[in-house]
């Protein structure tokens, strides 16, 4: 795997308090303004402070992306046929071009919240946790990069689990060519979910005004209203048949979805209605840093 310093140049990961450059040594990285050591482990650098480390730990999804049989393909091939999840517009082909599908070598891509996610050799992974995959670990509200340093930033179901999505914002905008693209689904119809934590829904609307500093190049429903049905009303059975137990609702919540999720196909259609995002589980929005 590619680490973080083969994908990048030396001056642009900073530290992600005064943004000043770090002294690389063998196992570390230090900030000589504000003397703060942020670990290197398997070549991941470690940026989230001491505050938010509680916060992130641990969580659920850890498990999930380690998990030797979800990340197996047998498991991953079912649970796209039987699952709840189904795009039927996926707007990362149709702008391929501004996001993957450069051949300039120079061309570069942070993916935010990626998980285990592999986009590329070009795209830079950044998440919370150091799931497989990752290139490094650090808060999206503070990020260690250099300003003007990416050409594109993905940030795929990810907004609702940060608590300041005004600082993420921001980020996203400083470290963001001018030009740059950026492409972010939120839910809108969604059950809570804490991945680690689970704070807001938007709608195509919010997203416009959260990014009111873009120019909109395209926006509209990611995920249909048949995803949402299936998990509402799954999650809403499986409330009623687990008795308040964990285990035995995700046991029944996966029932559920495998009974009903023929459904998910119908959004092939309803997807395109004009009012499809009344009730659509997710939108998108993709948008250009205006020149300044």
């Amino acid at each position: 795997m590619v680490s973080i310093f083969e994908k990048l140049k030396p001056d642009v990961i900073v530290c992600p308090f005064c943004k000043e450059l770090l002294i690389k040594k063998e196992k570390f990285l230090f900030c000589l303004k504000c003397n703060k050591e942020y670990p290197i482990i398997n070549n991941v650098p470690y940026f989230l402070i001491e505050s938010n480390k509680s916060e992130y730990s641990l969580s659920s999804r850890n498990f999930e992306f380690r998990s030797r049989i979800r990340n197996s393909r047998i498991f991953k091939i079912l649970k796209y046929i039987f699952g709840a999840d189904f795009v039927p517009y996926d707007p990362l082909k149709k702008f391929h071009s501004i996001f993957l599908g450069t051949k300039d070598d120079r061309f570069i891509v942070l993916n935010l919240g990626s998980g285990s996610k592999n986009y590329g050799r070009r795209v830079v992974n950044l998440d919370v946790e150091a799931f497989p995959n990752i290139d490094i670990v650090a808060d999206g509200c503070c990020l260690p990069f250099a300003a003007d340093t990416f050409d594109a930033v993905i940030a795929e179901a990810v907004i609702e689990h940060v608590k300041y999505p005004d600082k993420f914002t921001a980020e996203i905008k400083r470290v963001l060519k001018k030009g740059g693209a950026i492409f972010i689904v939120a839910p809108f119809v969604h059950p809570f979910h804490s991945y680690p934590n689970d704070y807001q829904r938007y709608s195509i609307e919010g997203l416009r005004v959260l990014f009111e500093d873009f120019k909109e190049i395209e926006s509209g429903v990611y995920r249909g209203p048949s995803v949402a049905f299936i998990g509402i009303f799954s999650d809403y059975l499986a409330g009623i048949f687990s008795f308040l137990c964990h285990p035995i609702h995700l046991l029944m919540k996966s029932i559920f979805t495998i009974l009903i999720f023929p459904i998910k196909f119908l959004d092939i259609i309803l997807a395109k209605g004009k009012k499809s995002y009344i009730l659509a589980h997710s939108v998108y929005y993709i948008g250009k840093k205006v020149n300044e």
